[in-house]
């Protein structure tokens, strides 16, 4: 079977409600993690612990099963699931065998951990080349999980979620029934954002003739607070390099922006543009991700 590209049968996000238990972990992750923090040469700030909502990832993953039938993990070739920071005081030693269990999936089963914020984002580009490498993968679920309560070191200062939330989307190689089709996924490593000679535009203005998309028919999502979108913009300027439309996306730090960027395209049947770009950047460095989509719906495509 050959691809011609890969859609967005589904996207659905789970938000849990702010909560304060202040509850003591369990032992086992408390010595865990001092013994991680040690090995580092910093002390875990104990108080850290009690911050937040203290979800862990089963709280996580049950709002999202719940969501949808039972139908909906049948005939599922691959999965691939993601998060920024490691389980809050995880229930179980392997939670993606929780997952497997309950949603009764024998498909290979990918974690994308250690990406930084950017872990969905790189899950995204590791689902779509299995997928499209693989003639036996027609469906694959990316999800992926984000705490509020994270174990930190005294005066680290990270930037960390403000809620904790969850998601899961469905590719398929099946275009009947989807107006979003992927286009690229592009993972823009830390090494080139900061080289002398890299510039936003001119990544995408390649990447747009790779792919024979249209400029002018083009909009552009970023957080404003990103290194790489004043970059972008002071380029625009001291270089008169050609512009995009551009809106902006929720500023605060987040894994799952993402997530939320492509359940409101597939929420919203007509876009200001054929074709949408997030720009995400991580939140602990200067790596980025590029993700190009198409809204069939407007180019005729859709059936």
């Amino acid at each position: 079977m050959m691809y011609k590209g890969l859609y967005i049968s589904d996207v659905i996000l789970a938000r849990l409600d702010s909560r304060s238990l202040a509850l003591e972990p369990r032992e086992r992750f408390v010595v865990t993690q001092q013994d991680i923090h040690r090995m580092a040469g910093i002390k875990l700030e104990h108080d850290s612990m009690f911050r937040g909502d203290q979800y862990n990832h089963v709280d996580l993953f049950d709002p999202l099963y719940t969501e949808v039938p039972s139908s909906f993990f049948d005939n599922i070739q691959l999965a691939v699931m993601s998060y920024w920071i490691p389980e809050f005081d995880p229930e179980y030693s392997a939670f993606g065998t929780y997952v497997q269990n309950k949603c009764e999936l024998s498909c290979p089963f990918l974690d994308v951990s250690e990406r930084g914020s950017l872990s969905p984002n790189v899950a995204l580009t590791v689902a779509m080349e299995y997928a499209l490498a693989d003639d036996l993968v027609e469906q694959a679920l990316l999800m992926a999980f984000e705490q509020s309560t994270v174990p930190v070191a005294e005066n680290s200062y990270h930037a960390l979620p403000k809620f904790s939330s969850s998601g899961i989307v469905k590719l398929t190689a099946e275009p009947e029934g989807n107006h979003i089709k992927l286009l690229a996924s592009r993972v823009i490593s830390e090494f080139e954002v900061s080289s002398e000679n890299f510039k936003l535009a001119h990544y995408l203005e390649e990447l747009l003739e790779q792919l024979g998309v249209p400029q002018g028919q083009v909009i552009l999502s970023f957080k404003r607070n990103t290194s790489i979108f004043k970059t972008y913009n002071y380029h625009l300027e001291a270089d008169c390099l050609t512009s995009y439309a551009m809106d902006f996306v929720d500023p605060a730090p987040s894994c799952m922006t993402v997530m939320r960027w492509l359940h409101q395209k597939q929420h919203t049947p007509i876009w200001l543009s054929e074709f949408a770009i997030l720009i995400d950047e991580d939140e602990e460095s200067l790596s980025a991700h590029c993700l190009v989509i198409q809204n069939l719906a407007q180019s005729g495509e859709h059936k």
